[in-house]
């Protein structure tokens, strides 16, 4: 099998977790699912991990545009809380998603993939995703749901 191979199986299998992550425990509706090559990942909040196994090095990305991550943010926070708070939580829920997603997805990979191991969150500037996007090294699809856009992406 070819790495473009690899990537698009890996990129269903993280969307598919996505869309159930987002209906059924997020309790946000999940409208469409489209391949898509364009969005301002800079304008999106998102986590990465990376999947290694001998030669396979994959990283995935989840991200969400701010009226989607504030719904899911009321949802594990939904009390009242400082905007110092606000902000510290901010940092680290994508990196909670992409875990749990991510995570979840495993079990989806076909018998050969079973083993990638897969990293903690990684941190990214999003001025180096977006040269790499840029350069299309990023495949991607975006769930469209009622509260906004979430992206899953593999470089």
């Amino acid at each position: 099998m070819n790495d473009t191979n690899i990537e698009h199986t890996i990129l269903n299998c993280l969307t598919k977790v996505s869309q159930s992550f987002l209906n059924d425990d997020m309790k946000i509706e999940v409208i469409d699912t489209n391949s898509i090559e364009k969005y301002d990942i800079i304008n999106y909040y998102l986590g990465s991990v990376k999947f290694t196994q001998d030669n396979i090095n994959i990283i995935c990305i989840v991200s969400m545009d701010k009226l989607l991550f504030d719904t899911i943010f009321k949802v594990f926070f939904p009390e009242e809380i400082s905007q110092e708070e606000y902000d510290e939580l901010a940092l680290a829920l994508p990196d909670e998603i992409v875990n749990t997603v991510a995570g979840l997805s495993i079990s989806e990979f076909p018998t050969e993939y079973e083993d990638l191991e897969m990293s903690v969150p990684l941190a990214f500037k999003k001025s180096a995703l977006k040269i790499l996007k840029q350069n299309g090294r990023f495949i991607s699809k975006e769930i469209k749901t009622a509260k906004g856009s979430f992206v899953c992406s593999i470089i």
